[in-house]
């Protein structure tokens, strides 16, 4: 009951789903199942996307003037935990701001820690630009297999419009 009455959405929860409860039995889930940023230094949910970005950059690298806008579709927890719009105030900022982990390698072809410093983004002004031109959906697949325990997907696809 500690937790039962904590949540501020708790009556938007079934009944069954107000009480505290874990998904699994404890075990070795978590060393068994454990994910590793490899690609590139940026948030979990991003990965896959800071990949598309790296893949597109050869094919419109000419044209960063001639975007109309740019639509990222993702699931539902990238949403929640790495969208953002308007200024970043910091490095951690950046780091989880899905739209700042694409605009970065759609540019630069790269993504690397350095890339969130204060003076890096200064001199790069192009990237709260490109940012700007960013949409970001939800794709009810790509929130599903992100939640479903068996697959964990983090999808996540960017398409440009000239």
């Amino acid at each position: 009951m500690l937790f039962s009455h904590t949540n501020k959405d708790l009556a938007t929860k079934p009944e069954d789903d107000r009480r505290f409860k874990f998904q699994r039995d404890f075990g070795s889930y978590v060393m068994e199942n454990i994910l590793f940023k490899i690609s590139f230094p940026a948030e979990f949910h991003a990965q896959t996307a800071c990949e598309a970005a790296v893949i597109l950059h050869p094919h419109i690298k000419g044209r960063i003037d001639d975007i109309e806008r740019i639509v990222l579709t993702t699931h539902d927890s990238a949403i929640r935990i790495i969208s953002k719009e308007g200024a970043l105030a910091n490095p951690a900022d950046r780091d989880h701001c899905l739209q700042y982990m694409v605009a970065v390698p759609l540019l630069t072809g790269d993504l690397m820690a350095e890339s969130y410093e204060d003076d890096y983004h200064e001199q790069h002004l192009s990237i709260d630009e490109l940012r700007s031109k960013m949409v970001v959906e939800e794709n009810a697949q790509y929130s599903k297999d992100y939640h479903d325990p068996s697959k964990r997907s983090i999808a996540n696809a960017i398409q440009v419009f000239f």
